[in-house]
């Protein structure tokens, strides 16, 4: 042996003499260019006089010379590797590969075990057979573990795998294995991959997969489970793959939301299946049809395309809650869902390409308590038959293709909390006749972008009353929806379009804007004591703003912009704490602004484009004839010209208290922790340029005293 050699000798000499037991046989590597591998005698490379580091397959430590890798996959290599083989005085091996060749009837030898550095071990489709032996089990370092197809694997799987709890790969599949599913694989926290299909496996699937965290594949197919799956599946938070088709276990419950997963098929197998969630993954694809027993089938937030099975769907005569939303099916809504609805209680279809018209075939004894259509390209009127829904808490039929006039009718529905019609073709005025009480339950109407006329009737907001309840003080915080399905909304707020994916119910606002409603502002609104947004922008409003307005105290979002208010701003709106976001831009209102804690916050963009308006925050000063009476008390005289206002500062901490708090709400049911991050630093930015202003205005205001006692 050459001494410039990096390979040892002594394992020079076990490779040699593994050659030598093993011959070549071009039948013997079949599946490897099937499986994308081409398949070459590597051994013949092995030449006595060449370092055997060199040789193909054969990979040596650079510092030891010792032979860490070993892979002769492919290598169309026959015969026998028995306990006697060369190959187990190869101790320090890291990779063993002996894949797609035929060493059959080799049975696998206990001395799999003798190599503790071993991270990965492949023996596919490569002939042995027999039980798997325990002593693999003090493979304590090993990573990847590949035992499948075209070997002859049979008995039980070892209890004692679960000691190798390294394990990210266990590919056990297409063998003879039989018995239980060792529990023991619980242990295998580190599983990325696992694969134990096409085998003879039997009895309950134990609750293995509670600490699987990391799993992306899961496959137990073509086996014969009996019994209930377990639940646990539902912590399989990374998953991207799962099979369980094929085999007789009962499947009652099955989470699998918020995972990776790309493809789902075979879903009716799952006869006993009454609950399904595979939500918020990757799928593609046509929806595959339902099993028939579902009381809930939730598959939102996906990239479903094409049109709904309608037969299977229409046989589903236990479904309760039917959420779709946020995928690209199209064609129409089948009327069979609108039939079923003695079941149903949800149907959510939002955000995605369904058009027609909605099936008007609602029956009396609906239980239908959530209809969400929204962002869809809907067309035609509003379903009459939807006063049959008497349970209806939720409509949201908002950004489609709709063409009809105000649907009053609905007012008549007892329990009706949230209507939403935006962005739609609806036109005509809004009116209710004299003694009609409709609405009554009402918390949040959307009417926004949409071609309604007329005048604001003071009778409709008199029938508002679940928004007339002012002190809410010790009512717990409560969602609009059930435990297994939380309602959404699109709301604008400042000029943004955020989409509530809770709705509290306390929220209540109302939003007219972008229209053409005229006249003048009913001063009935100033009842609502609970209203929390007020949105009546961009139509052709006249008049005053009404003095009642100061009625709304826990009012946070104010936009009365772009109309043709006049007068002045009223002094009761200074005196609204809650008060948030406020816009006034481009009306025709005059006189001097208010002052008080909530208005001083606001910039001069929330009084924008009214000529006659003067005074704090704008530049245009009233005059020194009309001088206001701040509602703020005056500040003493200092001598430190540093001085500041700290009053202001905390005038401004307690708005900013206010202001958090709303946010707080919406940052919470929208999850954009960077929006609130930008908004939070622009009204923080907003009150130090305030303080700044006021100290400015103070120390010219001692500077001109100083002057008028000096002249004395």
């Amino acid at each position: 042996m050459n001494p410039n050699h990096l390979c040892r000798r002594d394992e020079s000499l076990v490779l040699q003499n593994l050659k030598l037991k093993l011959s070549i046989d071009d039948s013997a590597s079949t599946d490897c260019e099937s499986n994308g591998y081409f398949p070459y005698p590597k051994t013949l490379s092995w030449n006595r006089t060449t370092d055997c580091c060199t040789w193909d397959g054969v990979t040596c430590d650079k510092v030891t010379g010792r032979i860490t890798h070993l892979d002769l996959s492919c290598s169309q290599l026959h015969g026998t590797i028995d306990s006697n083989s060369t190959l187990f005085q190869l101790s320090h091996l890291q990779n063993l590969n002996l894949a797609y060749n035929d060493f059959s009837p080799s049975q696998i030898s206990s001395k799999f075990g003798w190599f503790p550095s071993l991270t990965h071990l492949n023996l596919s489709r490569s002939g042995f057979s027999g039980t798997v032996p325990l002593q693999v089990s003090y493979l304590s370092k090993l990573i990847s573990l590949d035992l499948s197809a075209g070997c002859y694997f049979s008995g039980i799987i070892p209890p004692t795998i679960g000691d190798l709890t390294e394990l990210t790969n266990l590919q056990l599949f297409s063998n003879n294995f039989n018995g239980q599913l060792p529990s023991t694989i619980l242990n295998l926290v580190q599983l990325v991959e696992f694969d134990i299909s096409s085998n003879n496996l039997t009895g309950n699937i134990p609750d293995i997969f509670g600490n699987f965290t990391k799993l992306k594949s899961l496959s137990l197919s073509y086996n014969l489970f009996t019994g209930l799956f377990p639940s646990s599946v539902t912590n399989l938070t990374e998953l991207e793959s799962l099979d369980l088709s094929n085999c007789s276990i009962t499947v009652s419950y099955l989470n699998l939301s918020s995972n990776f997963l790309t493809a789902i098929d075979l879903l009716h197998n799952f006869e006993s299946l009454y609950y399904l969630d595979i939500g918020s993954n990757l799928i593609q694809g046509e929806l595959p049809a339902p099993p028939p027993l579902l009381f809930l089938f939730i598959a939102s937030n996906n990239n479903f395309t094409g049109k709904l099975p309608n037969s299977p769907l229409c046989k589903m005569s236990s479904l309760v809650i039917l959420d779709l939303s946020n995928n690209s099916l199209s064609g129409v809504i089948p009327k069979c869902l609108v039939n079923m609805s003695t079941s149903l209680s949800v149907l959510d279809l939002h955000n995605n390409n369904f058009s027609g018209t909605i099936p008007n075939n609602f029956g009396k004894g609906s239980s239908l308590r959530s209809l969400n259509l929204r962002k869809n390209k809907l067309e035609g009127v509003l379903p009459r038959k939807l006063t049959n829904c008497r349970g209806l808490e939720v409509v949201d039929l908002g950004e489609n293709l709709l063409n009809d006039t105000f649907p009053k009718w609905l007012g008549s529905l007892p329990r009706l909390q949230v209507l939403s019609l935006r962005s739609n073709k609806l036109h005509g005025p809004i009116t209710i006749t004299r003694n009609q009480v409709l609405f009554s339950k009402l918390k949040i109407l959307d009417l926004s972008y949409n071609d309604f006329t007329g005048n604001l009737s003071e009778r409709f907001f008199n029938n508002l009353k679940s928004m007339i309840i002012e002190d809410q003080t010790g009512t717990p915080l409560t969602y609009i929806g059930e435990v297994r399905y939380h309602d959404s909304l699109t709301l604008s707020i400042k000029g943004q379009q955020i989409e509530l994916v809770r709705i509290l119910s306390i929220f209540t606002t109302i939003d007219f804007s972008n229209n053409k409603f005229k006249g003048d502002v009913p001063k009935s609104i100033g009842n609502l004591g609970s209203l929390r947004g007020l949105n009546l922008s961009h139509n052709s409003l006249i008049g005053p703003i009404p003095q009642s307005f100061g009625n709304l105290s826990v009012l946070e979002s104010l936009d009365l912009s772009w109309n043709q208010l006049s007068g002045n701003v009223p002094q009761e709106v200074a005196s609204l704490k809650s008060l948030a976001v406020m816009n006034l831009s481009q009306n025709r209102l005059m006189g001097r602004i208010p002052r008080g804690p909530q208005l001083d916050t606001f910039e001069n963009d929330s009084y924008s484009g009214n000529g006659g308006l003067c005074g704090f925050p704008l530049s245009r000063n009233c005059g020194d004839n009309e001088m206001p009476h701040s509602t703020v008390p005056d500040i003493e005289d200092e001598e430190d010209s540093g001085f500041m206002d700290w009053r202001a500062a905390i005038i401004g901490c307690g708005c900013g208290s206010v202001f958090g708090l709303f946010i707080v709400y919406i940052i919470f049911l929208t999850g954009r922790p960077k929006w609130f991050v930008n908004i939070v630093n622009q009204h923080i930015n907003r009150i130090l340029l305030k303080i700044e202003a006021k100290r400015r205005i103070e120390a010219k205001k001692r500077r001109r005293h100083k002057r008028r006692r000096m002249k004395f």
